[in-house]
């Protein structure tokens, strides 16, 4: 019985022991169960977190994305609506904020979409700077543009809309590069755009065939600008018909395509009238009046088209214009103020605008002028003069501008005086004097640029044959006193002295038309002074200037010793297209063949005392024409003291001179065998057309005998088709150039010039005198 209790106690103990390792073994299984379990509950739950972080970054990426093209379309239509307004300042900080993201960026961010957001900025801090008048920058920021085009179109698939991007960078890169006279740089970019088009895969085309061709128009027209740009005009228009051919009969209905349509037409105009085509020209202004109406009607809110349209209307007004077609001009010409007009009080800052308005204003006025409405044209032209003068209230150092106000008051003076309408020729220049006036009294001007601008709008009243001569010396004193007293703030400015100097000869032939001749004689003597004594030679028209004082001391001092040739004396002359013989200039040679005529000789001033014929074709004028005159000298003559002869020779455009057979000088002609076809050296124009020049010969080395003597001269043109020929010569004896100063009236110079005499000019009076004395 014991011994079976302890084998019961026995397998009940190991029984336990079972059931517990069991229990331990179902513990260790349902752990590792549960383990497994939690540990794939929590991988799950990792991966969803994950997937979530992805989820969200993929979205931060698109956010980002989208904020990029977001601000990149946003800078892109400031850019298009603030540098035609001449913003350019706002629109490059907000460009320039806006890459400094992109530049900070780190590269592990960076997409594709980066890489095209970061172009789109550069292009548009690019246009700020062609806007700005710098090429070079610009094009170096293009050159960025197609770098990171590149990368973008790397990083991808093949995009159409990526590869027409590259294009039209080339195509802009090509603009500054033209401005910047570098064509063969433009050449290049445009023809690279080319080639990327002529590679486009046919799938790529198929995409969007119409905005690969406009692409291409696009393209053609570029290399048609870089023509007209070295003045090919028949190859830019060449390539201008490309452009238009290159949309195969169907222009797209958008932006680009018909603004390229457009201004196709607007260039090839331009050259057409540069190559004297109008009719062509015409047609062209015509047919691109359509597309620039289409682009209104597509964006009515940007103005350009408008600004375009007016544009091809002003050419079309300014075609029948030129033709005296006078009924046909004046409604474009109308139609364009109309726009430029709404164009300047929509924004009254924008330059370019108001200078279209005011060439629109400058246009209808000379028209008007033409069919001798002289109110409407004088209240035209009065409204665009007051328009420059707007311009300078805002800027009135701009010297170009001042320039302009200037020449457009004297020309349309001058057009009003020419048909007798000197109360409105007066009117304008008055009004323009005053505004002058008023702003050269401001702190914040060049006072001496708008004195020297005053002193010409005087100088052009006195100009004027009609003025009293009393009335126009009052005007040149007072221009006079301007010139004085820049020169008095200025007096080392050789400019200064030269205008003051031209200033008294001014006053001294003002004082000839009005009898008084003691004070021009002192206003010459000033003159000649300042000139000879206070500017460098060569300065402008330094040298005719001084003959011309000579000359005109010459008339005033009523010399007793009568002229050995009269400046009217009557001439021989030959003036066939056939040359006289070798020996035409021999005092023996017989000219009674050819004709007489009484000096001044020549053609095409309207001045001459004797017409002289240059030939049957007006563009192949004869080159040379021969003159011969005899003057005697007696024995007494020869003996005596004939001092310093003086020849003043007035010729347009170069003459050689001989004396009995003899050369004597040459003047604008080559050194060398002079021929009938040998041309001047030199083109007179201006009043130089109207100086004579003086020489001073020794008769004592002159081939001067008693008898007859003959003095030839030949006179030669610079060209075949010069307008005009001029000849006239004087031989005076015994006049010597005197010293300036020699018997100067200084009291009577103070009181004739009071403050147009400033103290600086009789400081260099008292210090020359001084040098003067023994």
């Amino acid at each position: 019985m014991p011994r079976l209790l302890q084998r019961q106690r026995l397998y009940r103990r190991l029984l336990i022991a079972a059931l517990i390792l069991v229990a331990l073994i179902a513990a260790n299984l349902f752990w590792q169960t549960e383990k497994k379990r939690l540990a794939e509950t929590e991988l799950a739950q990792t991966q969803e977190t994950l997937d979530r972080v992805r989820q969200d970054a993929n979205l931060g990426n698109r956010a980002r994305e989208q904020a990029e093209d977001l601000a990149t379309f946003m800078l892109e239509d400031l850019r298009d609506q603030l540098i035609p307004l001449g913003r350019n300042d706002l629109i490059a900080q907000s460009a320039e904020r806006t890459l400094n993201y992109f530049d900070n960026l780190p590269p592990a961010l960076a997409t594709p979409n980066t890489l095209g957001a970061k172009a789109s900025i550069l292009s548009t801090l690019a246009n700020v700077d062609y806007a700005n008048g710098d090429f070079v920058e610009a094009e170096q920021k293009w050159q960025e543009v197609i770098s990171l085009r590149k990368q973008q179109i790397a990083s991808g698939p093949p995009s159409l809309d990526l590869a027409l991007q590259l294009v039209n960078d080339y195509n802009e890169r090509a603009v500054p590069l033209r401005e910047a006279n570098e064509v063969n740089a433009a050449r290049k970019s445009n023809q690279a755009a080319l080639q990327l088009l002529e590679n486009l895969s046919p799938s790529l085309v198929a995409n969007d065939v119409e905005l690969v061709r406009t692409s291409r128009a696009s393209t053609l027209f570029g290399l048609g600008e870089i023509e007209r740009a070295i003045e090919n005009q028949e190859g830019a228009i060449s390539y201008y018909i490309s452009s238009r051919k290159a949309f195969e009969g169907k222009v797209p209905d958008d932006i680009l395509a018909q603004q390229v349509y457009m201004t196709s037409f607007n260039n090839e105009g331009w050259c057409q009238m540069s190559l004297g085509d109008d009719e062509s020209a015409g047609e062209a202004y015509r047919q691109g009046l359509q597309p620039a109406r289409r682009l209104i009607e597509l964006q009515p809110d940007n103005r350009n088209w408008l600004k375009e349209i007016a544009t091809l209307l002003n050419n079309l007004g300014t075609i029948h214009d030129e033709r005296g077609e006078n009924e046909m001009a004046r409604p474009y010409y109308e139609e364009a103020l109309e726009m430029r007009s709404s164009l300047v009080t929509w924004d009254p800052t924008n330059t370019l605008w108001q200078l279209d308005y005011l060439n629109s204003l400058r246009n209808l006025g000379s028209l008007a002028f033409d069919e001798e409405r002289d109110e409407e044209a004088f209240e035209l032209i009065r409204q665009s003069l007051r328009g420059w003068q707007t311009l300078l209230s805002r800027e009135p150092d701009n010297t170009e501008w001042m320039r302009t106000l200037q020449e457009e008051t004297r020309h349309f003076q001058e057009k009003f005086q020419s048909v007798e309408k000197n109360d409105l020729a007066l009117r304008l220049n008055q009004e323009t004097r005053e505004f002058a006036e008023s702003l050269s009294q401001g702190t914040a001007v060049n006072s001496a640029a708008w004195n020297q601008f005053l002193s010409k709008l005087y100088n052009d009243i006195s100009a004027n044959d009609e003025t009293d001569p009393e009335e126009a010396i009052k005007s040149r004193l007072r221009a006079t006193t301007l010139r004085a007293n820049n020169l008095e703030n200025a007096n080392e400015d050789q400019e200064t002295r030269y205008q003051l100097a031209a200033s008294y000869l001014d006053i001294a032939l003002d004082c000839i038309r009005g009898k008084r001749m003691d004070e021009a004689l002192a206003c010459l003597q000033l003159s000649r002074f300042i000139f000879t004594e206070h500017t460098p030679p060569l300065l402008y028209r330094r040298e005719q200037l001084i003959d011309l004082i000579l000359r005109e001391e010459q008339a005033l001092a009523n010399s007793p010793h009568p002229p050995l040739i009269p400046a009217d004396a009557i001439w021989n002359y030959y003036d066939s297209r056939s040359p006289p013989s070798d020996d035409w200039f021999s005092p023996d040679y017989n000219d009674q063949g050819w004709a007489k005529g009484a000096a001044e000789l020549g053609y095409g001033d309207a001045d001459e005392a004797t017409v002289i014929d240059f030939g049957p074709d007006s563009e192949r004028k004869n080159l040379t024409a021969w003159f011969r005159h005899g003057f005697t000298m007696t024995e007494s003559q020869l003996a005596s003291d004939l001092g310093s002869l003086r020849l003043s020779l007035l010729c347009d455009d170069g003459a050689v001179i001989y004396l009995n057979g003899v050369e004597l000088l040459r003047h604008h002609m080559p050194t060398g065998e002079i021929s009938p076809t040998t041309l001047a050296s030199y083109t007179m124009s201006g009043m130089d057309e109207t100086i004579y020049r003086i020489f001073i010969l020794d008769p004592a080395k002159l081939p001067l005998h008693e008898g007859t003597n003959i003095l030839a001269a030949e006179v030669h043109q610079n060209e075949p088709p010069s307008s005009d020929l001029s000849f006239a010569l004087e031989l005076l004896p015994r006049a010597p150039i005197s010293p300036p100063m020699e018997n100067f009236n200084l009291p009577l110079a103070k009181r004739f010039l009071g403050d147009a005499l400033p103290p600086v000019v009789l400081s260099w009076v008292e210090q020359y005198a001084q040098s003067k004395r023994p």
